[in-house]
C-alpha cells in the first residue's frame, strides 16, 4: 500500500496485481526469471532503476514492490489512466500492445486482475 500510494497508483490495483502475479509471495521466481512479489523481470528492474527512478533499488521484496509501482505508475501515465491498457502492457509489453492489441493471453490476465482489483484483498 506505501508504494502503491507513494507512485499514485490505486491501492485496490496494485494488489489486484500482486496476488495475480505471485500470490504474495516475497521471493519466487518464475521459470523466466521474473522474481518478487510483482515477477519483475531483471531487465524490467534495470529499466525502472536507470530510466524512471535514476538510483538503484535494493533487491528485496520491498524493492520489488517499489520497482513494479515505479512501473506501473509509468505505464498507467503512457495509457491516459486506463487501468485496462496498463495491466496488458504490463503483462505484455508496451509496444507489444500499441502494435498488435492484447494477445488471448493478455486478456485472460488482465480480466483477472480487473476481476481481482474489484475484491477486497
Amino acid at each position: 500500500d506505501k508504494w502503491a500510494t507513494h507512485y499514485g497508483v490505486p491501492v485496490n490495483l496494485a494488489r489486484a496485481l500482486a496476488w495475480q502475479e505471485s500470490g504474495f509471495q516475497t521471493n519466487v521466481t518464475s521459470s523466466v526469471g521474473a522474481w518478487g512479489p510483482m515477477q519483475v523481470m531483471p531487465e524490467t528492474w534495470t529499466f525502472v532503476e536507470t530510466i524512471l527512478l535514476g538510483r538503484t533499488v535494493a533487491r528485496t521484496a520491498e524493492g520489488g514492490v517499489e520497482v513494479g509501482m515505479a512501473l506501473l505508475s509509468h505505464l498507467l501515465k503512457r495509457f491516459n489512466g486506463d487501468q485496462r491498457l496498463a495491466i496488458g502492457a504490463w503483462y505484455q509489453g508496451e509496444k507489444g500492445v500499441r502494435e498488435r492489441g492484447f494477445y488471448d493471453d493478455t486478456k485472460t490476465f488482465v480480466a483477472n486482475v480487473l476481476a481481482l482489483a474489484g475484491r477486497p484483498l
